[in-house]
C-alpha cells in the first residue's frame, strides 16, 4: 500500500462524484482473487477470496490486494470483460483474467488485471457485459470462478432540483388608531 499514491487518489476523490469508481484493487496470483472498487464517497464494494475460496471482509483490501488502479474523475466503467477460471477442488477464484472499459469526454481507455504467469488449464469461458444505457457501475457478481453479471443503478446526480423562486406574499398591518386627550387651562387675573 503506497502512501503517496494514496494521498494522490484522495486528491482525485475530491474532485469525484460519489457515485463514480475511483480506484480499482485487485489481487491476482495464479489468478484473480479479489477485486475491490473504491468510491468517490470512500464506499468499498467487491469481493476477496481466501485460499479456501471462502469471502473476506472488504476491510482486508490493503492486506490482501496488492495492485491498484486509478480511475480518473469524469471516466465511467462501461464494459467489462475476460475469462472465467476452471474450478479445482480446493481454489476457486474470481476470474481468470479482467479488463474493464473506461469511457470519458476524452475517449476510453482500458484497465486490465491477469497473471504475470499463465498456468496451463486454469483459463476458462470467456465473459463480456456491458452497462445499460443511464446506469452506472456498481459491481460485479462472480459464480463458479466467473463474472455472471455487472451490478449497476440509475446514476447519482449530484445537481439540485431547481426550486420555486416565488416570494413569499407580502402582508401588511394597519396601525391601531390612537387617541390624544387635550387639556386646557385657563388662567385669570
Amino acid at each position: 500500500f503506497n502512501a503517496m499514491d494514496h494521498e494522490a487518489t484522495s486528491m482525485k476523490v475530491l474532485q469525484a462524484d460519489a457515485g463514480q469508481v475511483v480506484r480499482i484493487y485487485a489481487g491476482v496470483g495464479g489468478a484473480v482473487h479479489g477485486l475491490v472498487f473504491e468510491f468517490g464517497d470512500g464506499e468499498l464494494r467487491g469481493s476477496i477470496e481466501d485460499e479456501a475460496g471462502g469471502p473476506l471482509p472488504l476491510s482486508t483490501v490493503s492486506d490482501r490486494l496488492q495492485e491498484s488502479r486509478i480511475v480518473d474523475p469524469g471516466e465511467f466503467i462501461i464494459r467489462v470483460s475476460g475469462n472465467g477460471t476452471r474450478a479445482y477442488p480446493t481454489h476457486w477464484f474470481l476470474c481468470n483474467e479482467i479488463t474493464f472499459y473506461l469511457q470519458s469526454g476524452r475517449g476510453g481507455r482500458e484497465i486490465s488485471f491477469s497473471p504475470e504467469v499463465a498456468l496451463g488449464g486454469w483459463k476458462g469461458l470467456p465473459f463480456d457485459f456491458s452497462v445499460e444505457s443511464g446506469l452506472s457501475f456498481r459491481d460485479l457478481e462472480f459464480s463458479g470462478g466467473t463474472v455472471v453479471r455487472i451490478i449497476d443503478e440509475k446514476k447519482v446526480t449530484t445537481t439540485p432540483e431547481p426550486t420555486s423562486m416565488t416570494p413569499a406574499p407580502l402582508t401588511t398591518t394597519t396601525p391601531a388608531p390612537t387617541t390624544t386627550t387635550a387639556t386646557t387651562t385657563s388662567i385669570t387675573t
